[in-house]
């Protein structure tokens, strides 16, 4: 009798776990859906277009042609998020998702659109550069457009962690195109320099993340506006470690924005 009763408590336990757990899962896809419909489009044309080309691969057809032809798929697919951004731009609601690690307002929906015309206007500049290469750049439209996913990502970040997530995935997309003329002298020091420079850009942001987040007690941009603020005279004692947090976050930041002194 005991047994079954504990049965019967595990079965219940492991149940509302469960319940728990898809009521979570039901409502971080409703709000995926309803405020950040743009990206997730943006993913489901870069996997769409990524299938296309292993299909044709597949009949052997010439890597050039499937470059160019990804390119004018991937330009069809950025103009069409430009649209959804111009709507979100004059009916979307300002609003934080996913326990406020992404945000969207009217600023940051203006900077999202700046960054997809932006990668646009570099696709449709980039034909020619396709055509006249030695190499063939298949890889070059869709490396392009998940560069341009990350930075959306990181314009909508709302917390640190968020932010250095997008920020990596976006570096991780300008190592392969920086060493796209790799037999080149000067491509391969550039792509080494970066590499190296930014692996240890990444490690003094997280650092500075780190000491932020120990003095602040959040990584939320947000609330620790609200802390610095409210708080500002219990923070005397830790102002040191709050301004070197401060100081490896910056150099960090520097380090890959290559803005002064990090641009050497």
């Amino acid at each position: 009798m005991i047994s079954l009763l504990t049965v019967v408590t595990n079965i219940t336990e492991f149940t509302s776990f469960n319940n728990f757990h898809t009521s979570h899962f039901f409502s971080y896809t409703q709000q995926l859906l309803a405020f950040s419909l743009p990206e997730v489009i943006l993913v489901c044309i870069i996997t769409y277009i990524l299938l296309m080309i292993a299909v044709q691969l597949g009949d052997n057809q010439d890597k050039s042609e499937l470059a160019l032809d990804s390119l004018h798929a991937f330009k069809t697919g950025l103009s069409f998020i430009i649209l959804l951004y111009v709507f979100d731009l004059f009916f979307g609601t300002a609003t934080t998702t996913f326990n406020g690690y992404l945000v969207s307002n009217v600023y940051v929906t203006m900077l999202k659109l700046l960054t997809t015309f932006s990668g646009f206007f570099i696709l449709k500049n980039s034909e020619l550069y396709i055509k006249i290469h030695p190499r063939d750049l298949l890889e070059y439209p869709t490396i392009l457009v998940l560069a341009v996913l990350f930075i959306l990502l990181l314009v909508g970040a709302n917390h640190l962690i968020s932010a250095f997530l997008a920020l990596v995935g976006f570096s991780l997309n300008l190592y392969i195109l920086i060493l796209f003329d790799a037999p080149t002298a000067i491509a391969r020091e550039a792509g080494i320099k970066y590499f190296y420079l930014s692996a240890f850009s990444s490690g003094l942001i997280l650092y500075g993340i780190f000491l932020l987040f120990l003095v602040l007690g959040t990584g939320h941009l947000s609330e620790m506006s609200f802390v610095l603020t409210a708080r500002a005279d219990s923070l005397v004692q830790a102002s040191q470690l709050l301004q070197f947090g401060v100081l490896f976050l910056l150099t960090g930041l520097f380090f890959k924005l290559s803005a002064f002194p990090g641009h050497l």
